[in-house]
């Protein structure tokens, strides 16, 4: 099978001129000529006016426009493994993860959908779970898995059939055995013909003969009047039990929910993102929201238009309520989050957040359409005024308060602060603080974590709920 030539592109920098286009376009022809890839020509940028007419007039059509070079997952050597059956036993694999070094197996479909993953510490966890005897039972194991766990042969009995009650018992002797053994129990058992029928009169549903003794027909006999299935085992007693449990499949196991996914096409600052969130959030992974959507649903649309439901609804209700729609919208954020319809920090997953920024900034300013220089030069003397006693009584406000409850006057001040500015204004400022303070990924998110939280609702509180409320007021005053 010949193998795949491998795709690059060849770009100059941004806002290219005519060198860097054909610096581009010449670089290619003679990486193609010497090498056994495919190099194509790009451009990080519109063409200019001159290029455009030097390409034209040499008859070279235009590179193709790059919008985005940022690496992608499939840009990263990564080790492709293939999945495994989720009735696959956990001894199985453990044994691939060791011969192929590796400490995850991804269980999958007939479709190679994924199902879930199993690592070594799942394993391990598992294992050390000694008084756990249901535990084949609970996981509805094949006999399949036990006879190929025990390396094992069925004398009696049907290997596609599932264990669905018992426990798993060690037969020793029959003064033990009567009465501990209870109807369905897997025993383990020697050679003695005493025990071995002991534990079929008992009413196992299974007994496993170790060391690979001969099983006499009488005890065949009984064993099939009793419905009790028969299995031989290489290993004796001690061995059989410690690996009988490990005879249950994958999927009792393997973690199912909430598991990061990532297409090839993914780019890698994106799933650094993803995973650091989910890192910085210990225990939000494991639950699910009842109004949360299927994964494959939250592409960028499908989340935007959420979004835009919750916005509609925190508008209707600023309509039919006293309450300024404002502060509906922070109310059924917190709780549309809560319930997993909406995820934390949607707006950066799907890449608008910037642009929307934007578009109520520009919301914002659209009330000083009407100012005029006049009206600007009469409000200064008064604004500068209120700025400064207001910065003065927001320090002691800080300084009080923060005593009060135990919190950093700097972070009481700085909240007070966006009584200044206000919503977007206060997290625009605070994700740029904290990214630039931060020296690690680890640092950032440790920053926003503790300041974002508290400079959007202080933000909403001081100008969007106490300007209602005060504004109000002061119009029963007119």
């Amino acid at each position: 099978m010949p193998k795949t030539r491998r795709k690059v592109n060849i770009i100059g920098h941004r806002n290219p001129d005519t060198d860097s286009i054909c610096s581009a376009l010449a670089y290619t022809y003679l990486k193609n000529q010497l090498g056994d890839a495919v190099y194509e020509a790009r451009r990080a940028g519109q063409i200019n006016r001159e290029t455009a007419f030097v390409l034209k007039h040499f008859g070279v059509e235009p590179p193709r426009l790059c919008t985005d070079v940022s690496p992608q997952v499939k840009d990263i050597d990564i080790r492709e493994q293939p999945g495994i059956d989720k009735e696959m036993s956990i001894r199985a694999a453990w044994s691939m993860m060791r011969d192929t070094e590796i400490d995850t197996l991804c269980a999958i479909d007939e479709d190679k959908e994924l199902l879930g993953l199993i690592t070594v510490k799942d394993i391990a966890n598992a294992n050390m779970d000694l008084f756990d005897t249901e535990v084949l039972a609970k996981s509805k194991t094949s006999y399949k898995n036990v006879l190929s766990t025990l390396e094992g042969e069925m004398l009696l009995g049907d290997p596609d059939a599932c264990i669905t009650s018992g426990r798993i018992f060690i037969g020793t002797s029959p003064e033990i055995m009567d009465g501990a053994v209870n109807p369905g129990d897997i025993v383990l058992v020697s050679n003695r013909y005493e025990v071995q029928m002991c534990a079929i009169d008992c009413g196992a549903g299974a007994i496993v003969v170790c060391c690979g003794s001969a099983v006499p027909r009488t005890i065949l006999a009984r064993a099939q009047e009793k419905g009790c299935i028969v299995i031989t085992t290489p290993f004796d007693t001690y061995a059989a039990a410690r690996l009988i449990s490990t005879a249950a499949p994958v999927r009792h196991f393997m973690r199912s929910k909430n598991l990061l996914e990532f297409s090839v096409n993914t780019a890698v600052e994106d799933a650094r993102k993803v995973m650091a969130d989910a890192l910085a959030m210990p225990g939000n992974e494991s639950k699910q929201g009842v109004l949360a959507t299927p994964k494959a649903w939250n592409t960028p649309y499908f989340v935007l238009l959420k979004v835009s439901l919750v916005a509609w609804l925190a508008f209707v209700l600023g309509v039919l309520t006293p309450v300024n729609g404002a502060i509906w919208a922070l109310v059924c954020g917190v709780v549309f989050c809560r319930l997993g319809f909406l995820e934390p920090d949607v707006l950066s997953h799907t890449g608008s957040k910037d642009f929307l920024f934007l578009a109520l900034i520009m919301f914002v300013y659209s009330g000083l359409a009407d100012c005029t220089p006049s009206m600007l030069f009469d409000l200064i003397g008064p604004m500068l005024t209120l700025i400064v006693v207001g910065l003065i009584g927001m320090g002691i406000v800080a300084a009080i308060v923060g005593r009060i409850l135990r919190i950093s006057p700097y972070l009481g001040f700085a909240n007070c602060l966006t009584a200044l500015y206000g919503f977007p204004f206060d997290a625009i400022m605070t994700e740029k603080i904290c990214n630039d303070e931060g020296a690690t990924k680890d640092e950032v998110d440790y920053l926003m974590s503790r300041l974002f939280p508290s400079m959007i609702v202080g933000g909403f509180i001081t100008v969007t709920i106490t300007s209602v409320l005060l504004a109000g007021f002061f119009v029963k005053l007119l």
